[in-house]
C-alpha cells in the first residue's frame, strides 16, 4: 500500500470515529437538567456498593478459590474504595463551571456515579490491586485474572444499568 492510501484510510477511520462520537453528544441551548425520578444516583449508592462487593467477593472466593475469606474481603473492599474515590478526589480539586457548589452540581446536573470513565478506572486501578494482592492466595492465578476482570465488568455495567433505570431525568 502506498503512503497516500494509508493516510486516506486512517483519515476515513478517524472521520467515522468522530462522527460516531459527535452523534452521541447533544447540546440543548437555554435549558437545564432536571431529575424526573424521585431517586438520585447518590440515593441508591449504598445498595449498589453492597451488591457490587457481594458479587465480586463471592466470585473471587468461589470461582478463583481465594483463601482466607477475610483477606479476600479486605482486598476487594480496598480496591473498590480506591477506584471509586480516586475520581472524586481528583474532581474536588477542579472548580465546577458555572459557580455551582458540589451539592448543587450533584443535585442539578446529569451526574451518574458509574460511566465509561469509571469502567476504565476500575480496570486500571481495581483490577491490578486485586490481582497482585490476591495471586498468592489461590492456586488458580489465570482463573483469578479472568474472574477479577469479569466480575468488575459485570458489576460496573450492572451498576450503570441500575442507575439509569432507577434515576432518570431530562434537559
Amino acid at each position: 500500500m502506498k503512503r497516500k492510501e494509508t493516510h486516506q484510510i486512517v483519515a476515513f477511520c478517524y472521520g467515522i470515529f468522530l462522527a460516531l462520537c459527535m452523534t452521541y453528544c447533544t447540546v440543548s441551548a437555554n435549558s437545564s437538567w432536571y431529575w424526573i425520578s424521585e431517586k438520585r444516583p447518590y440515593d441508591i449508592l449504598p445498595w449498589v456498593v453492597l451488591g457490587t462487593l457481594l458479587v465480586e467477593i463471592t466470585a473471587v472466593r468461589v470461582i478463583a478459590g481465594c483463601k482466607p475469606l477475610w483477606k479476600t474481603m479486605l482486598v476487594i473492599v480496598f480496591g473498590n474504595a480506591v477506584s471509586f474515590l480516586f475520581p472524586w478526589i481528583f474532581l474536588m480539586k477542579v472548580p465546577i463551571v458555572g459557580g455551582m457548589t458540589w451539592q448543587e452540581y450533584v443535585e442539578y446536573a446529569p451526574v451518574y456515579t458509574v460511566g465509561v470513565g469509571f469502567l476504565f478506572l476500575t480496570l486500571v486501578i481495581e483490577f491490578p490491586l486485586g490481582y497482585f494482592l490476591l495471586r498468592k492466595n489461590t492456586t488458580h492465578r489465570i482463573r483469578l485474572l479472568f474472574v477479577l476482570i469479569g466480575s468488575n465488568l459485570v458489576t460496573t455495567v450492572g451498576t450503570a444499568a441500575v442507575e439509569r433505570m432507577i434515576c432518570y431525568g431530562a434537559w
